[in-house]
């Protein structure tokens, strides 16, 4: 799904969104709603593409951690629960690349930022390195991994290394 300044599109129309008091909020052409969660300072809410869980990035800058939650939709408006951690970062930002994996941005202590690929089955992570001074990622199904840099460069990565695509800041795919 398309990534907005840490939000995401739901499949139903949902626009999910870090909130400062609560932790997120869906918003829909009802309004806003609020859904509480036991994290705070959430930086980035990524829902997947069939709806049924989310990647959150939250936690202070500098150490935001990536949890896994469960989204449900039985009553009302929809919860997220069941965290479970992903990655220790600090990560910077995060996206689905297909329905069993998830692609995250980390910038390990004194070393650059590198894309890390966690596989949902096994709860493995590959590193793919990434592009020099990396800031965003992007991924979607059977398409190449993306990477925004602070230099205004997106490159793409070929299966094992990082080229240059383009210029712009916030590579994104439809989903």
């Amino acid at each position: 799904s398309g990534t907005s300044a840490g939000g995401s599109w739901d499949r139903t129309g949902l626009l999910w969104l870090p909130d400062p008091d609560v932790g997120v909020q869906v918003v829909n052409v009802l309004g806003t709603q609020k859904v509480p969660i036991k994290l705070t300072q959430v930086r980035s809410v990524q829902v997947s593409r069939d709806g049924s869980r989310a990647i959150v990035v939250a936690g202070p800058p500098g150490g935001a951690i990536a949890y896994l939650m469960r989204v449900d939709r039985t009553s009302g408006p929809p919860t997220l629960s069941s965290p479970r951690v992903l990655a220790t970062g600090p990560v910077v930002a995060a996206t689905w690349s297909s329905a069993t994996e998830v692609c995250l941005l980390v910038t390990p202590p004194d070393q650059p930022a590198q894309v890390a690929m966690v596989d949902l089955g096994l709860y493995s992570a590959r590193l793919l390195g990434g592009p020099p001074r990396a800031r965003t990622v992007a991924a979607a199904p059977d398409r190449p991994v993306l990477s925004g840099t602070a230099d205004g460069q997106i490159w793409q990565f070929n299966g094992s290394t990082w080229t240059p695509l383009t210029a712009g800041r916030q590579p994104r795919y439809p989903g």
